[in-house]
C-alpha cells in the first residue's frame, strides 16, 4: 500500500450528485506548465488540498510536481522535487492555463 493516495474528487462529487461539466470539458485541455488542485491523503488518513503544476501528460495519467510548499509534514518531506502522479478524476480544479503563444 503506497503511503499517499490521491483523492478520487469525481466520485466523491457524483455521490453528492454535483455534475461538474465545465471542468471535465477543460481537462483534455491541460498543456504541462498548467497547475491544477488535487487532495493528498496520506497513511494516518490526513489530508491536503495542494497545488499541483502538471509537468507530463501521458495519456490518461499526469505527472506534476508541487507548485507551492505542502503545510504537511509529512508531505513537505518528500523534498522539492518530488512528483506525483495522478489522473483526470483526482482534479478538483484548475488554477491557471498555459498561456497562448502569438502567432506568427
Amino acid at each position: 500500500m503506497s503511503l499517499y493516495q490521491v483523492e478520487n474528487i469525481e466520485r466523491r462529487r457524483a455521490e453528492a450528485g454535483i455534475d461538474d461539466s465545465e471542468l471535465r470539458n477543460a481537462i483534455p485541455r491541460l498543456r504541462p506548465g498548467d497547475r491544477v488542485t488535487v487532495t493528498i491523503r496520506n497513511s494516518a488518513r490526513l489530508s491536503e488540498t495542494v497545488t499541483v503544476r502538471v509537468v507530463q501528460i501521458v495519456g490518461g495519467e499526469f505527472v506534476g510536481s508541487f507548485a507551492s510548499r505542502p503545510l504537511m509534514a509529512s508531505l513537505r518531506r518528500l523534498g522539492a522535487d518530488a512528483t506525483l502522479q495522478f489522473e483526470a478524476n483526482n482534479i478538483h480544479s484548475i488554477l491557471a492555463a498555459s498561456p497562448a503563444l502569438p502567432e506568427s
